[in-house]
């Protein structure tokens, strides 16, 4: 057990780092209100993302040892992608609510379809025990939300 969670330790490290800059830098550097309505927006895609994510690499590994792991892997894909659909469209919906702009509008659109298929990319990462794509992965969430972080303050 100890040498899985020593194993572990750069995803656990990379994860946390992110979850910092979301949620104590990017307040501080945005604002509360600015902060507040950006977390309302995107609010769904993470919702979708954390109900979804421990099934979808549940299903990954699982498929890992079945012969079919291709056939049960694209069907787990199938299943995201359709409820993309719906996500996109109550996101963009609460968008138009909020009077975004279309950019912002294209934004989240493009959003909603990164965060299921990264969460698609990391299941399959699980199943592979590819914990250096993983940390890769977080980390490159991570410098997003750090290199975003200035232009939303601007915005």
């Amino acid at each position: 057990m100890s040498a899985l969670l020593k194993a572990s330790a750069g995803i656990q490290a990379a994860s946390v780092l992110t979850l910092i800059a979301q949620n104590l830098l990017a307040p501080r550097l945005m604002g509360a209100t600015p902060y507040g309505q950006a977390v309302a927006l995107i609010a769904l895609p993470l919702l979708l993302q954390g109900m979804v994510e421990p099934m979808v690499n549940g299903a990954a590994i699982a498929a890992r040892a079945m012969p079919d792991y291709e056939r049960l892997v694209g069907r787990s894909w199938r299943h995201l992608s359709i409820a993309i659909i719906p996500t996109a469209l109550l996101t963009l919906g609460l968008g138009v609510q909020r009077e975004a702009t279309t950019l912002q509008l294209t934004l989240l659109a493009s959003f909603v379809m990164l965060v299921m298929v990264s969460t698609a990319l990391r299941g399959l990462a699980f199943a592979g025990q590819r914990r250096r794509v993983l940390v890769g992965h977080l980390l490159g969430a991570l410098v997003a939300t750090l290199a975003s972080l200035p232009l939303l303050a601007r915005a």
